[in-house]
């Protein structure tokens, strides 16, 4: 229970950070982390703290040390500690969800071709648009053709008009970089 309310607790402090003054959603790196609520976060901690050693580590408290980590600036520890935590979490729940978001992580940690063999190998939906969000999102820095035609697939692919303007935003700024 303590970890679930920590999972909640961390997941509410970014809450009013999920929609832009436009009406876009905010992906996590798009967010201020400056802007999220302190006290919430700080709640988080306490439940997560209380947690620990309740039980065996089991899905809540893994999903609550993830989210937790987000909380924290950017290194390549976190992301590695993120990928140990992805892997546990993977051996209790086999999704899409889960192998996506490992993936992501995966490809924080330096590993993007790992990273995209992962996802190809694994995600049997290609007719996903997050799935083509997060390639495009990996391709970024390394193939402008790869990752346009992903960004363009996860705006025909994505069911909603503000995800699909999410989306078009991302590929605006990827193609006015370059």
């Amino acid at each position: 229970m303590n970890a679930w309310m920590a999972l909640m607790r961390y997941h509410s402090s970014r809450l009013e950070n999920r929609i832009s003054e436009e009406g876009d959603i905010s992906s996590l790196e798009d967010q201020d982390r400056e802007t999220w609520s302190k006290e919430l976060i700080q709640n988080g901690n306490s439940f997560l703290s209380k947690s620990i050693g309740e039980f065996e580590m089991g899905e809540f408290q893994i999903q609550a040390l993830i989210v937790w980590n987000h909380t924290l600036e950017d290194s390549i520890e976190k992301w590695e500690r993120m990928l140990d935590l992805y892997n546990k979490l993977l051996s209790i729940r086999f999704n899409p969800i889960v192998i996506m978001n490992r993936a992501y992580v995966l490809s924080k940690c330096g590993r993007d071709e790992e990273a995209i063999q992962e996802l190809n190998q694994k995600i049997e939906d290609k007719n996903n648009y997050q799935f083509h969000l997060i390639i495009a999102n990996i391709y970024k820095n390394q193939n402008f053709q790869l990752a346009k035609s992903h960004f363009e697939l996860a705006i025909s692919l994505c069911p909603s008009s503000s995800g699909k303007k999410s989306i078009q935003k991302k590929l605006n700024e990827f193609l006015n970089k370059k």
